[in-house]
This record gives structure tokens, C-alpha cells and sequence, in this order.
């Protein structure tokens, strides 16, 4: 966290385009290591986790950069951005039919609230 907080204050100089490309780039890497997880081509393991929270972490800096210098224009666009790298991702996995499993324990937690069981009043 501290050298996300010392690369946030030395950024002043950096090109405004630089960090838009830093905001779209930083969260691919937990976003294909998130998808290749769901299709099943590989198991992550912690180390490469901690590097792709790392850098969503930094993206999310740059994107908070956005506001602190004023530029709401490109904080939107970067939001943007990333929302549509996510969809593609989600995308990715709706097409190769992994979806369901990711959403599928999601749908029986979701279930088992609005359906009281039967010891229940």
C-alpha cells in the first residue's frame, strides 16, 4: 500500500494518456486470470494473485488520480473501460458455458434465503 501511495503522489508528471493506459491495462491481469480460472485451463496460485491485486490496485489509483486532478471526463472513460473488459470476460465465459457454474451456487445461496426451510417459522 505504500508504494501505491508514493507512486500516487509522484504521478503529477506523468502523461494524462500514460495513466488512461495504465487504468485499462493494470486490471487485465486478474481479469484473464479470473476467466482462464472459470474455463478451467489453469489453477492459479497465490503469488500471482497478490501481483494481479497489486495492479488492480494501482489501476484503481490511477483512476482516483482522475478525480484529485479534475479530469471527471477521463475517470468516467476509464470506468468505462473497465466495465467493458469485465463484460467481454463475462461474455467469454456466457459462450463457453462456464458461466453457470460460477453462478450457479450463487442462485442456491440466493434460493435457500427466500425459501424458509422447513424447521423454520
Amino acid at each position: 500500500m505504500g508504494v501505491g501511495l508514493l507512486i500516487f503522489k509522484l504521478w503529477p508528471n506523468l502523461s494524462v494518456w500514460l495513466m488512461v493506459a495504465l487504468a485499462t491495462l493494470f486490471p487485465l491481469a486478474g481479469i484473464v486470470d479470473w476467466t482462464t480460472q472459470a474455463l478451467g485451463k489453469r489453477e492459479s496460485h497465490n503469488l500471482l494473485r497478490v501481483h494481479a491485486g497489486a495492479m488492480f490496485s494501482l489501476a484503481c489509483l490511477v483512476i482516483g488520480r482522475f478525480l484529485a486532478i479534475g479530469k471527471t471526463h477521463l475517470f468516467a472513460f476509464a470506468i468505462l473501460l473497465l466495465a467493458a473488459e469485465v463484460e467481454i470476460a463475462l461474455f467469454i465465459l456466457y459462450k463457453k458455458q462456464a458461466i453457470e457454474s460460477i453462478l450457479a451456487p450463487l442462485r442456491e445461496y440466493a434460493e435457500s434465503l427466500l425459501m424458509p426451510g422447513e424447521g423454520d417459522p
